[in-house]
């Protein structure tokens, strides 16, 4: 009777895992308000078994945990300490690192993560090739549309184009992994590569740098699994395909592929001045830093003396962005110093570490690429503070290093009552 029972709550509680599991699959590409419904709902699963002993954290979640805490006392300790405590919450989409490496069926259950995902950003792909034709976000573009190709890149159903390009590259690399090396039934497969091209057509529309930069080599690192000669064809016809686009692609794509190096384009200008007043914001609080989400109380004044170099064709002189410095990296001194940003460095080798350690070869190319991009992506934007993209980048971590102690009678939704144990 108590195993009868135990089956029936085990495929209860399984039920709803896969329902939040695949929620957040299918929000990641979507919508941030779902995107967080089911990264609480894992949560909450996710709780248990801390208290109940069931989840021994890897030593990257263990660093990253240690990141967190530092991150309080950098708070305690800054001149704005109420600011810094209460935007400490913001890191909430990281900890989906910690509820991915503690509930053993997302592993088992990827297979709907990622067919939900794959019709995620099928259908985010349909709403960027809108965007780019007609000029306007798409819920407006009916009314607002200046019909001129590429005058403004895609965003899919995100804010902002940053936002859609993160998503849809981490995305579209870790699909490309399960469809390389997984071993999916044919429709599966065909959803699978579908929605890998929908993502780097998203990417491409979305006339973002920073991951165009970034594709060539975690795309080297998705097909470095068949061998080095297939990396090196596949970063060849990456390169190929940009080359492509600079010869024949619309002129908007064309002039924006050509601004990376254009040392006039006011876009590059404002990141370079965002990065020497960030340096200067460090320099003066080098160990511990500002805290948390006080960036836009203690920037002005030392991005003041740059404004006058930045000047953009249609508006005054200054800089437009106001909530960070376009760099992950200068963004984390800032926020905990020097010492936050080494303990963050240190969990990224960690991490990249036990990810590809993985034994599952769909998991281990497809994560290990995507937080390469991720990384590289971190050069140009504050990707760690886009919730969007983190949730979905840290979640995926948490995949590829799991820490769950089961119980002896563990039950999988549909299948057979274990009572072997781990």
């Amino acid at each position: 009777m108590g195993l009868i029972q135990a089956r029936l709550e085990g495929s209860f509680v399984a039920a709803v895992e896969i329902f939040f599991l695949g929620l957040l699959g299918l929000a990641s590409c979507a919508s941030i308000a779902a995107d967080n419904a089911g990264l609480g709902g894992l949560t909450l699963f996710f709780l248990p078994r801390l208290f109940a002993g069931r989840w021994r954290p890897p030593l990257p979640v263990v660093l990253l945990v240690v990141f967190f805490a530092w991150n309080v006392v950098s708070a305690l300790a800054s001149p704005l300490r109420w600011e810094a405590i209460q935007s400490i919450p913001h890191y909430w989409s990281w900890t989906a690192l910690l509820t991915a490496s503690a509930i053993p069926l997302f592993r088992r259950r990827l297979d709907i993560f990622a067919a939900l995902m794959s019709l995620s950003a099928i259908a985010s792909a349909v709403v960027a090739v809108f965007e780019f034709i007609t000029g306007a976000d798409w819920p407006v573009a009916l009314r607002m549309a200046t019909r001129q190709l590429g005058v403004n890149g895609a965003r899919g159903f995100f804010s902002n184009g940053l936002t859609y390009a993160g998503v849809i590259t981490i995305a579209g690399l870790f699909l490309a992994g399960r469809a390389i090396y997984g071993r999916e039934r044919k429709a599966v497969a065909i959803l699978l590569w579908a929605a890998v091209a929908a993502c780097f057509l998203g990417l491409l529309l979305s006339k973002e740098r920073a991951y165009w930069l970034a594709l060539l080599p975690a795309a080297a690192l998705l097909s470095l699994g068949k061998g080095w000669k297939r990396a090196t064809a596949v970063a060849a016809a990456v390169l190929l395909a940009i080359l492509l686009l600079l010869a024949l692609g619309p002129a908007a794509l064309r002039q924006r592929l050509y601004s990376i190096n254009d040392a006039s384009d006011q876009g590059n200008l404002e990141r370079i001045y965002l990065w020497r007043s960030a340096i200067d914001i460090i320099a003066d609080r080098p160990l511990a830093g500002w805290g948390f989400g006080t960036y836009q109380d203690v920037a002005p004044r030392y991005k003041a003396p740059y404004a006058s170099f930045v000047r953009h064709p249609d508006g005054p002189p200054g800089f437009r962005t106001t909530s960070h410095a376009h760099n992950q990296y200068l963004m984390i001194a800032i926020h905990s110093g020097l010492i936050g940003l080494g303990i963050f460095a240190a969990f990224v080798f960690l991490a990249f570490r036990s990810v590809w350690r993985d034994c599952d070869d769909g998991i281990k190319y497809g994560v290990a690429s995507g937080f390469t991009a991720f990384l590289i992506g971190g050069l140009f934007e504050y990707n760690g503070g886009d919730a969007e993209v983190a949730t979905l980048m840290f979640f995926l971590l948490g995949l590829a290093m799991p820490g769950y102690r089961e119980s002896a009678a563990r039950v999988t939704l549909n299948g057979p009552i274990d009572l072997r144990g781990p």
